[in-house]
């Protein structure tokens, strides 16, 4: 088998393998996650740094580190980016909402304000 990266948490075969009992474990999405993870907590206490933990979990070549954590970054960074736009959607929406609220009840006190004299 070549030099492939197995799963969503893309698991390099050669190096990993022996941590799984088949193929079919390694391509598992919860076992592959799992694996993933305490992999990367295990180089985070290794390294005492998640950018180093990040790197040498993609290799130990440092131009390969220094790639893939690049591109981790920016996904990251998108994502927060995402994430903090549709919130501010979603905060628009509800603050749209409350104003139609006080509006409506504005409109009916207006409307019962000669009852109330």
């Amino acid at each position: 088998i070549r030099n492939i990266d197995i799963g969503c948490m893309q698991i390099n075969y050669i190096y990993h393998s022996k941590n799984f009992r088949n193929i079919e474990d390694m391509i598992d999405p919860h076992l592959n996650v799992e694996y993933a993870g305490k992999f990367l907590i295990k180089l985070f206490n290794k390294y005492k740094s998640w950018n180093k933990a990040i790197s040498y979990y993609h290799s130990s070549d440092p131009k390969r580190m220094r790639k893939y954590l690049e591109k981790v970054k920016r996904n990251w960074d998108s994502e927060r980016q995402r994430r903090e736009f549709n919130n501010q959607k979603e905060l628009s929406k509800i603050n749209n909402l409350n104003q139609k609220k006080i509006l409506f009840f504005r409109q009916k006190l207006e409307d019962e304000k000669p009852y109330l004299m």
